[in-house]
């Protein structure tokens, strides 16, 4: 599980929008009260936005875990239900109530930023664009979670899904290349590097196939694959396996490019259900 399993996330701009309506309601009432008003009723039209204002800031609350506030909502509703015997006093002490309600319940609570240069990131399902979403299906969970990790800014929670996105790239490319592993190895449960090892074999072994434009693009693919999956290989999956170092911003930045391009030349070709021929033509 990633931090951001267990984050609650709302709208808190339109919570904020909808309590700061109704401040600004009680706000006017309570000029209202001064002046002498607070026996009067408000009429029929102003009384129905209000109440639809209440409406929906329950409703944000509701999908927030505000429930407290909720409460407190529903208690106001009932308290001011029939506009004939509500008056200006009554309708803004209620709103005063509501106010100190989102204030208390606020203060218990504390809220995770996202700067604006990681808010493209969040929640998001194809990151690495649709063909990798078509040709990975098994890996979107964890592209998702990759940019909601950098959302949230825990770097190293980043790279270890966004390992986790390579390594069915990774054997994929087994796959296609129809490796043979040692000892009748499953391929599901091989090491990176026993993969790796058979998938430069496999490599250098186009080279010796007829020469021909086909060659040439089945090299340029695969050893395109292999050099931007060493890029990031090396500088963030032994050390996030190993517990060796942690990443800055930056750094885990860095591996969700390079595993993006890794994924976007895969699909460009194959996919998990499907490979290409031994020598292509």
């Amino acid at each position: 599980m990633s931090l951001w399993d267990i984050v609650n996330q709302f709208d808190v701009t339109q919570l904020v929008l909808g309590i700061q309506n109704l401040g600004m309601v009680e706000a006017q009432l309570a000029t209202m009260v001064k002046m002498g008003g607070g026996n009067r009723r408000i009429d029929d039209e102003r009384f129905e936005r209000l109440i639809s204002s209440i409406q929906f800031v329950r409703k944000v609350c509701v999908q927030s875990d505000f429930m407290e506030l909720a409460q407190k909502l529903d208690l106001a509703m009932r308290n001011i239900q029939n506009p004939l015997d509500t008056d200006v006093s009554t309708i803004r002490a209620e709103l005063r109530s509501v106010t100190d309600a989102f204030l208390t319940e606020g203060a218990k609570r504390r809220f995770l930023e996202v700067k604006p240069d990681r808010v493209a990131y969040l929640d998001q399902d194809a990151l690495f664009g649709p063909e990798v979403n078509t040709a990975f299906p098994s890996a979107i969970p964890d592209i998702r979670k990759s940019g909601n990790c950098l959302a949230a800014e825990c770097s190293d929670a980043a790279v270890f899904h966004l390992m986790h996105v390579a390594e069915y790239g990774l054997r994929a490319l087994a796959t296609d290349r129809q490796i043979a592993l040692p000892k009748g190895a499953v391929l599901d449960l091989a090491t990176w590097e026993d993969i790796i090892r058979k998938l430069e074999v496999a490599e250098q072994a186009i080279q010796g196939y007829p020469k021909t434009l086909a060659r040439e693009e089945q090299y340029g693919f695969y050893h395109g694959a292999m050099m931007e999956f060493k890029r990031f290989k090396n500088v963030f999956r032994n050390r996030i396996m190993h517990t060796r170092d942690e990443y800055d911003r930056d750094e885990a930045h860095s591996a969700f490019v390079h595993v993006k391009a890794f994924m976007n030349i895969l699909a460009s070709k194959i996919s998990e259900t499907s490979t290409t021929p031994e020598i292509w033509v």
